[in-house]
């Protein structure tokens, strides 16, 4: 089950091309001191953003394990999520959801 070299690759450049993002327009955003309202307001937008998205994440997460532990009927609505049948045979779950 584990990932291909190709997609590990590929998963770290994105991974390293979107980090490297933040500098490139970070700097602009502390032009107006001593007020810097432009950075706060953006580090405030990501900081609701990520949280956002971690409640959504965990809800979804939740709510795929309930579907492992039910009927074999859920199981396959699991499936479509991208569960194998051979983790649903192991009683694989997602850790600390």
């Amino acid at each position: 089950m584990a990932h291909p070299q190709s997609k590990r690759a590929a998963s770290v450049a994105m991974l390293n091309s979107i980090g490297g993002l933040s500098n490139v327009w970070a700097s602009y955003l502390y032009g107006g001191a001593p007020h810097y309202y432009a950075a706060f307001g953006t580090l405030l937008g990501c900081v609701i953003a990520f949280f956002i998205t971690i409640t959504g994440y965990l809800i979804h997460m939740r709510r795929l394990n309930k579907l492992l532990a039910g009927t074999p009927e859920e199981q396959r609505l699991a499936i479509k999520s991208g569960v194998t049948q051979q983790q649903i045979d192991l009683g694989w779950r997602y850790i600390g959801y």
